[in-house]
């Protein structure tokens, strides 16, 4: 009889062993888990090292001011200087010259 209870709690030490090791929020399919998403984070790390050397560079390169600074500007605020002619080609074939230059009779059609 006695036999047979250590059985019984022996059988339910290993059953709790086994969940604990294997099943539970620590065991083996959580630390797959955690691999998994530490590599994918990893990954994300590296881009964005990337990202912050890229900018890291260009913020150098605006504090040098000069043509860098300039040509940004202009790319993202459409700015011309006053001796450039700038050419807007419709749909329909036609050759425009920016606004501004048709106003100081520079463009034509």
């Amino acid at each position: 009889m006695v036999r047979k209870l250590l059985i019984g709690i022996l059988l339910l030490v290993n059953c709790l062993l086994f969940y604990g090791v294997v099943l539970s929020d620590k065991g083996l399919f959580s630390l797959r888990r955690m691999r998994v998403e530490r590599d994918e984070l990893a990954a994300v790390t590296d881009v964005l090292k990337e990202s912050s050397q890229d900018l890291s560079q260009e913020i150098l390169l605006f504090k040098k001011g000069g043509e860098y600074t300039e040509r940004i500007i202009r790319d993202k605020t459409n700015f011309i200087k006053d001796d450039e002619v700038v050419y807007i080609i419709g749909s329909g074939g036609k050759t425009v010259a920016a606004p501004g230059q048709i106003e100081r009779g520079i463009g034509g059609q």
